[in-house]
């Protein structure tokens, strides 16, 4: 086996890690918001969820940040070059522009969670309203999460479908 065909082989590898670390956790900070409705936990519990899920964020954002350089990389070493010509690979960028078009939505919607849990522990305010506000919040988001979860396995469909039908 050439250098080449090995480092090209590791970045496939890497690649999927991606995908599996970006889906995964995306997944369970997802859950785990949704937990953050429930008011029968306790408000620490429900504000360990959150910042368990902001820390989950983090690793979301690496590896989908990396995912594109990586698959851009293999599809150099693979010979896949210009991409424009290649229908799947092509399918597949536009799916993961979708993807950042839904993530920037969702991060922007999402960043006030944690600060409405924040003001129900100290007590500020109508805990009514406040309840309210992050209930309904959620539930707008979460269409967005989906979609994106979604759009992560079709971009999984189109790289592991058989390339002859494109």
């Amino acid at each position: 086996m050439t250098l080449s065909a090995l480092l090209g082989e590791l970045l496939l590898l890497f690649h999927v890690f991606l995908f599996v670390i970006w889906l995964g956790s995306d997944l369970v900070v997802f859950s785990l918001s949704m937990s953050l409705r429930n008011r029968a936990l306790p408000i620490a519990v429900r504000l360990d969820r959150s910042h368990i899920a902001e820390q989950l964020d983090f690793y979301v954002l690496v590896s989908y940040v990396l995912a594109m350089p990586t698959g851009l990389a293999l599809a150099y070493l693979r010979g896949w070059w210009p991409i424009a010509s290649i229908p799947w690979l092509m399918a597949k960028l536009i799916v993961f522009g979708v993807v950042v078009i839904l993530a920037v939505v969702l991060v922007l919607g999402a960043s006030h969670s944690g600060m409405i849990l924040k003001k129900i522990a100290a007590g500020e305010g109508d805990v009514e309203a406040l309840e309210n506000q992050l209930r309904s919040g959620i539930h707008r988001l979460a269409p967005w999460a989906l979609a994106i979860h979604l759009s992560i396995l079709l971009t999984a469909f189109v790289a592991l479908s058989p390339r002859g039908w494109w």
